[in-house]
């Protein structure tokens, strides 16, 4: 509309052609960024409990876009090292003076793999308590009167199942 138009008629050097002008438009529209806010963004980051290593480097890396790091690499490396929610990826990291991202995270999958093969293994088993069961016929107090004409027929124990 027209407080657009005089934005535009503001903004220096917005070309003879539409793309120019476009181009000149966006940016001055575009949200600024801070880099040191967004530098601030990225230290804060920490891995979530259910995050592997993986997702947690993306995430970092996604952060890193808006950082303007000289280094993007190195600073990945030490935001992790922060950040992870394991201590035997962080103590074997700091005992190696310059380890690399790749190397870093080849021991992160590997501590990330064992974790989870132990647990499955650790895995306590569940008991579930049952009653013996008696082989042995135990002597029933109940005694069933026999009627004459049952003479023939065999009673069972109702207690026991013995005769």
């Amino acid at each position: 509309g027209e407080a657009v138009y005089d934005i535009f008629t503001t903004l220096p050097d917005t070309g003879a052609d539409y793309e120019t002008a476009v181009a000149r438009l966006t940016e001055h529209f575009a949200p600024k960024k801070n880099a040191v806010y967004e530098r601030h963004v990225f230290r804060q980051a920490r891995q979530d409990a259910e995050e592997t290593l993986d997702q947690f480097q993306l995430k970092l890396r996604r952060l890193a876009a808006t950082c303007e790091f000289a280094n993007v690499e190195q600073e990945l490396v030490s935001q992790i090292i922060e950040g992870t929610t394991s201590a035997k990826l962080r103590r074997s990291a700091l005992r190696e003076a310059d380890i690399t991202l790749d190397k870093l995270m080849s021991i992160g999958r590997s501590i990330e793999n064992a974790e989870r093969q132990a647990a499955s293994i650790e895995r306590p088993t569940t008991t579930v308590p049952v009653q013996k069961l008696s082989t042995k016929k135990s002597r029933c107090s109940s005694t069933v009167p026999k009627s004459s004409s049952e003479h023939k027929k065999v009673d069972k124990c109702s207690c026991c199942g013995g005769v």
